[in-house]
């Protein structure tokens, strides 16, 4: 038997092999590659999660800290006796 009779009878079957590890081959990079983006697009989701607590957190924060001011260092008589004062503050809080 020599080696074109060899390849004209499991030319098909060859062939079909080597493409079905092809696409085995390109479906594993493929995957990889997704699975790594959805990774970075998770850790990006997670950062900005953290950055908007903070940021929500920081205003309730500067709020506190706003209301504490009037009412401790300023002259504060008219403000406090204002209940729109404290209803703007609360708001705030």
């Amino acid at each position: 038997m020599t080696a074109y009779e060899f390849f004209k009878d499991f030319a098909g079957p060859i062939a079909t092999v080597t493409a079905a590890g092809v696409a085995v081959f390109v479906t594993l990079k493929l995957g990889r590659r997704q699975a790594a983006a959805a990774e970075r697009q998770s850790e990006t989701a997670r950062n900005k999660l953290m950055a908007d607590i903070f940021d929500r957190r920081f205003s309730a924060y500067e709020a506190a800290m706003k209301t504490s001011e009037v009412a401790l260092f300023e002259d504060s008589d008219q403000r406090l006796s204002n209940p729109d004062f404290h209803k703007s503050a609360y708001a705030a809080l």
